[in-house]
């Protein structure tokens, strides 16, 4: 003889999975909260400018330098790359120069930018959003 209340006994609490904006949420927060925890620094960047034939060098605060594209100045420098990488346009993004890291003043984000970020963030994605969604739509998804 089951009651009302037997059956009430006998469902257990589950825990369920969140949605996925809840898990987007809480990785907002997280990342929020690093930028109280994780210390800010950058290092000098390399470029290549193939007109001129030489490096540019920006440093963490944003002086620039420029040195002869040779592979002299990587050995200076202390970039293990050959010059040739350079040249051929093998790499054509700024590269980050060892030992040239440097602490910056640290920008903390507060709880008002936790849904401004999410707001940004999507806005500088769109781009990404549009191309799967028409390439959803070429192959006929």
């Amino acid at each position: 003889s089951h009651t009302v209340s037997d059956n009430k006994e006998k469902k257990r609490f589950r825990l369920k999975m969140p949605g996925a904006f809840t898990i987007l949420f809480i990785l907002t927060i997280i990342a929020v909260l690093a930028t109280w925890i994780v210390p800010a620094g950058a290092y000098s960047k390399l470029s290549y400018h193939a007109g001129a034939h030489e490096f540019k060098i920006v440093d963490a605060h944003n002086k620039t330098t420029t040195v002869p594209g040779t592979q002299d100045q990587l050995d200076k420098l202390g970039v293990k790359i050959d010059v040739n990488q350079f040249k051929s346009g093998a790499i054509n993004k700024p590269i980050s120069i060892p030992g040239t890291y440097e602490r910056l003043k640290q920008k903390p984000a507060g709880p008002d930018q936790i849904t401004t970020s999410m707001v940004n963030g999507t806005i500088e994605a769109v781009d990404v959003m549009v191309f799967i969604l028409v390439l959803g739509g070429l192959i006929g998804v």
